[in-house]
C-alpha cells in the first residue's frame, strides 16, 4: 500500500487524539529515524528515539519559522524529563546530569543544523497543544520499552 502523505497529514488530529502514530509506518517512508545527524553515543540515543521520531515527524509536517523554536524546545525539554524519570533513587542523579549534557546536544544540533530538514510553511499547521501532545506520548513510551508493532501506541 503506497503511503498518502495529504492522507496522513489530515488524519494526524485524530490519531494524536488516541495516542496512536505508526511510527513503522514513518520510518519505512523515510519521516522519521530515531536520532541521526548529531553526535551518537550508546547511551543517548535508545531510549529518547521515540521522541527524536516526534521531532522528525513535527519537521516532516513543518510550520512557521516559531514553530519550530517551539518543536526544537520541546525536544529539549523531552529529554530533561525522560532523565528526571530514569533510574531509581541511588541512579537519578545521574540520569538527570546525562539528560542535561544530552538535551543541549541535540538542542543545538536541531538548531543549527535543523534548518534544511525543516518543512517551512507560512503558516501552523500544528497547534502548540498538539506538538506537546506528541511528545508527551512519545515520553510515556520512552521509558524503556520498544513496541515494533506496525501501527502503535507511541
Amino acid at each position: 500500500m503506497k503511503f498518502d502523505v495529504d492522507v496522513f497529514i489530515r488524519q494526524l488530529p485524530t490519531m494524536i487524539s488516541l495516542g496512536i502514530i505508526p511510527i513503522d509506518i514513518l520510518r519505512e517512508n523515510g519521516i522519521c529515524n530515531g536520532c541521526t545527524m548529531v553526535l551518537q553515543r550508546w547511551w543517548s540515543t535508545g531510549y529518547i528515539s521515540p521522541l527524536c521520531d516526534m521531532h522528525d515527524l513535527c519537521y516532516f509536517i513543518g510550520g512557521t519559522a516559531e514553530d519550530k523554536v517551539f518543536i526544537d524546545e520541546q525536544l529539549r525539554q523531552a529529554i530533561l524529563e525522560h532523565g528526571r524519570g530514569m533510574g531509581n533513587w541511588l541512579t537519578r542523579p545521574f540520569h538527570i546530569f546525562l539528560s542535561k549534557g544530552i538535551a543541549a546536544e541535540y538542542y543545538e544540533g536541531v538548531r543549527l543544523f535543523g534548518r534544511k530538514f525543516y518543512n517551512y510553511q507560512k503558516e501552523s499547521i500544528l497547534t502548540h497543544e498538539q506538538i506537546i501532545t506528541l511528545y508527551t506520548i512519545a515520553l510515556e513510551n520512552s521509558k524503556g520499552f520498544k513496541l515494533t508493532d506496525g501501527v502503535r501506541k507511541i
